[in-house]
């Protein structure tokens, strides 16, 4: 590589300059230099602007390794490409011009190549072909360093007891296939991770029925019937992660695994996916970037494409070797084990933990009270305002009493769960544990529940919604009713009207009333924008007249009629932003025609029947419309 220094020492070389008629950015003069490391070319490039001796405002030196730019102005270095030079863009015809026939055989004869190519198009081309050979170059550095740190890890053998492992991992999700025989008495039931086989008389015991839920007799595990009729084959998948020592750290993988299932067979296979490597200060993921099936081909979390797709951290962690992994590590005390190990079939958010963990210490406090469920869940909303992260103790995060920690933990409760024990003891209500565990499961909205809440109880509240499909929607639903309620000034303090028989009924019916006032209202404040509406564009001829709507529920009228949207456009007619008017016939002016929208003195659109265009008769009637009374106004306006 030739030295910079080297290069600025060799003198500028000044040129005559003679403006060219072709507009050309640049003129160029090209020169060999021998230097100690060999010979070197030398292309020197002119402003073409004004006719006096000037100096180069750029320099390129090209070696048969490398290529260089100085800005002689600024006396700074580029690895720029000549094409991106000031002035110059799509590509680099006739923006250059060569000043003199030498330069042009020194740098043909300095950079060989195809005769059609002139001595511009074969810097060009040299300069591409270095930047392809150091991208080449890097990229197979950088495979190599990959490949390198993944086969330290491929050395690593997974646990011997792995499969077991993996078996008790799906432990709360096996099946029973059963088949029926002819006579539809005794039905054939097989269980393929114990290999039970069983012959069922269904006048002794009752039948199974398809995705029911039951135990199997023989290995007591929890299953779902099939039958075999309808679904014979079953495919589940689980992800589960393995932690391993490093020298520098550790790393976690992570793993797919495929579980086949059908009457006679129960059969695991397992893909890596994913890796993590923490060397204590950083954290650097590596994806599998081609198919399972494929020796394996890693790439960094810099890949693009090759990992933006791979779904990985949320999976059940092997904890058997956690103590020695974490040994020496900043998560030594973490009790990630403990929180993995409540529950054999638990789904950590694994990789969201360690990152949480690292600036919320307290994590470990919630893991050893029992708080499992609020850990995970923190630890993937770690900006939850449920918790205060500046707390000196546990009440203080929290922000609940002892008591109701303890409540917390005996529901083993998540970040929802705190928000209601939250809510009980700010606002002084009272919610049992069922009621909570409920709330919980289903997500009730808070804020609409608490709408509610200005009227009842809880438990009439949690009654009414569970008897009305126990859903948001319903909450959701049961909110507009009591909204509407107030606008129609019902007595909501009456149970009778607070929880009415026939809610869905209820709730349409208030609408509908509440809706038909606020068009009282509206259509009130519309008796005089009507009027502005006439005195500006009332028109009519022989054929056709511009017709005012007389209420605002006629605009909702049109667009049902003509198939189409005006009738959205009632907000900004009552606030003045644009004008509705309607286009009919002169012999029926009752019938929707045409629709038209006029906004600062201008037709923005004109629809009819399913946004039809206009027809030749209706667009001259516009034109005559325009001129006769949108340019009058706007004459006057201007005046």
């Amino acid at each position: 590589m030739v030295k910079k220094k080297t290069l600025e020492k060799i003198e500028l070389q000044e040129l005559d300059i003679k403006k060219s008629k072709d507009g050309a950015k640049y003129q160029v003069t090209a020169k060999i230099i021998n230097l100690p490391d060999g010979k070197i070319l030398m292309v020197n490039m002119y402003e073409n602007e004004t006719q006096k001796k000037a100096l180069p405002l750029f320099r390129l030196f090209i070696t048969k390794k490398e290529d260089m730019f100085q800005d002689t102005k600024a006396g700074t270095w580029y690895a720029k490409k000549i094409e991106s030079l000031p002035g110059v863009s799509w590509g680099v015809k006739g923006y250059f011009k060569i000043a003199d026939k030498l330069s042009d055989k020194v740098i043909l004869n300095f950079l060989p190549g195809p005769i059609y190519y002139n001595c511009i198009e074969r810097i060009q081309r040299k300069q591409e072909e270095f930047r392809s050979e150091k991208t080449s170059r890097a990229w197979k550095l950088r495979v190599e360093r990959i490949d390198n740190q993944m086969k330290l890890i491929d050395r690593i053998k997974p646990p011997k007891d792995i499969m077991k492992f993996i078996d008790k991992a799906y432990s709360d999700q096996r099946y029973i296939f059963y088949k029926a025989e002819k006579n539809q008495r005794y039905v054939n039931l097989s269980c393929p991770h114990c290999g039970m086989k069983e012959r069922l008389d269904s006048k002794e015991k009752k039948k199974p029925r398809h995705n029911e839920v039951g135990i199997c007799p023989s290995c007591g595990s929890r299953i779902i019937y099939k039958a075999t009729g309808r679904q014979d084959h079953i495919r589940d998948i689980k992800e589960i992660i393995c932690m391993h020592k490093l020298d520098t750290g550790f790393v976690s993988r992570y793993f797919d695994v495929y579980r086949e299932n059908g009457p006679e067979y129960e059969t695991y296979r397992y893909y890596e996916k994913a890796r993590v490597i923490y060397n204590g200060s950083s954290a650097k993921t590596y994806y599998r970037c081609n198919d399972y099936y494929s020796p394996a081909n890693w790439w960094d979390s810099n890949g693009g494409a090759y990992g933006y797709h791979v779904e990985f951290g949320k999976g059940i962690l092997y904890t058997k070797n956690l103590d020695e992994v974490l040994d020496g590590t900043t998560f030594k005390y973490c009790a990630i084990k403990q929180l993995a190990e409540h529950n054999k079939t638990f789904v950590l958010n694994h990789s969201s933990f360690l990152y949480s963990f690292e600036k919320r210490r307290f994590i470990e406090y919630f893991i050893k009270m029992g708080l499992y469920n609020l850990t995970n869940d923190y630890v993937t909303n770690s900006y939850s305002t449920a918790i205060n992260t500046e707390g000196a103790n546990v009440q203080e995060i929290l922000m609940v009493s002892k008591q109701q920690i303890n409540r917390l933990i005996e529901l083993d409760g998540n970040l929802y769960s705190l928000k209601l024990l939250q809510l009980e003891e700010k606002n002084g209500l009272r919610m049992s544990n069922d009621q909570i565990s409920f709330m919980t499961e289903n997500e009730i909205n808070i804020d609409n529940l608490k709408r509610v809440l200005e009227y009842t109880t809880v438990g009439r509240a949690i009654k009414y919604i569970k008897q009305n499909g126990g859903t948001n929607n319903m909450l959701s639903d049961w909110c507009d009713y009591i909204y509407n309620g107030k606008v129609l000034g019902y007595n909501l303090h009456d149970e009778f009207v607070l929880f009415p028989r026939h809610f869905k009924q209820a709730h349409d019916i208030s609408t509908q009333l509440s809706l038909d006032k606020k068009n009282e209202y509206r259509e009130q404040e519309y008796i005089e924008i009507k009027k502005e509406l006439i005195n500006k564009y009332s028109f009519r001829t022989k054929t056709f007249a511009v017709v005012i709507p007389e209420k605002l529920s006629d605009i909702t009228m049109e667009g049902q009629k003509l198939h189409h949207c005006v009738g959205t456009y009632i907000e900004r007619v009552m606030k003045q932003e644009t004008a509705i008017l309607f286009i009919r016939r002169v012999d029926n002016l009752q019938e929707p025609f045409y629709t038209m929208e006029v906004k600062n003195g201008l037709i923005i659109q004109v629809r009819g029947l399913n946004n039809k265009a206009t027809t030749p008769a209706v667009e001259q009637f516009v034109d005559s419309f325009r001129r006769r009374i949108l340019d009058k106004e706007q004459i006057k306006e201007a005046v």
